[in-house]
């Protein structure tokens, strides 16, 4: 068997009908063999190692599935984790180039009262609430932040909660308001804020934030 292995790998490595045989168009390197990149192809290598991580694992699947051989977990771990330093290095240059640490798009939940329907209690209540969610998750840039989603109570009209985000800076971030589902007897004057982020966090670690009279809406969640 250890023969056909090598014989159907060196045929092959002599053929370029690649992806009928379950191979990558390139035969594989080990990171030993591969040139480490200059920096002026830095941009050059962003642009290719997505999709060759991408036929990296692809194929590997492939070829354990069919043949019963491919890369160890080890091996393609390291594989992986060379082709992800150079995009990790120049998009993000102050994280980690540890490939299993990646960013991840975390949820971040909030909600605060007001006592009556004006434009200047809601602004000040939803920055008071960005404010906290912001510090208590340690977020100090708002590249950080994909996007905000704001939820006001039907009895919330006067103006938009966003524009307390435009306030504290939020000016690239995307946001959107929306109308909350009005159910009989649950709380009122209430703005809620569902916040997406770009963080090395697990979502355990994530802290949501609940003030005022909102913190009856998750009374497990002791937010002072």
């Amino acid at each position: 068997m250890a023969s056909f292995h090598a014989s159907y790998a060196a045929r092959c490595r002599r053929t370029e009908n690649w992806e009928s045989n379950g191979l990558r168009k390139e035969p594989y390197r080990s990171r030993s063999h591969v040139a480490q990149p200059m920096v002026d192809q830095s941009d050059r290598r962003e642009r290719r190692s997505v999709p060759k991580v991408r036929l990296i694992v692809q194929n590997n699947h492939a070829l354990r599935a069919r043949f019963g051989f491919g890369l160890s977990d080890d091996k393609l771990n390291g594989e992986l984790s060379y082709e992800l330093s150079a995009v990790t290095a120049n998009r993000c240059p102050h994280r980690s180039l540890d490939w299993k640490t990646a960013m991840a798009v975390r949820g971040i939940r909030g909600a605060i009262t007001v006592d009556a329907d004006n434009s200047e209690e809601i602004i000040a209540a939803t920055q008071e609430l960005l404010e906290e969610l912001l510090a208590s998750n340690d977020i100090d840039q708002f590249d950080d932040i994909v996007s905000v989603i704001f939820t006001t109570t039907p009895d919330l009209t006067a103006t938009f909660p966003a524009e307390a985000a435009r306030k504290v800076g939020m000016n690239q971030v995307p946001l959107l308001c929306a109308s909350e589902i009005s159910v009989p007897g649950r709380i009122g004057l209430c703005i809620r804020v569902l916040m997406h982020v770009n963080t090395e966090k697990r979502q355990d670690e994530m802290v949501h934030v609940y003030l005022r009279e909102a913190k009856t809406l998750r009374p497990d969640m002791n937010n002072e």
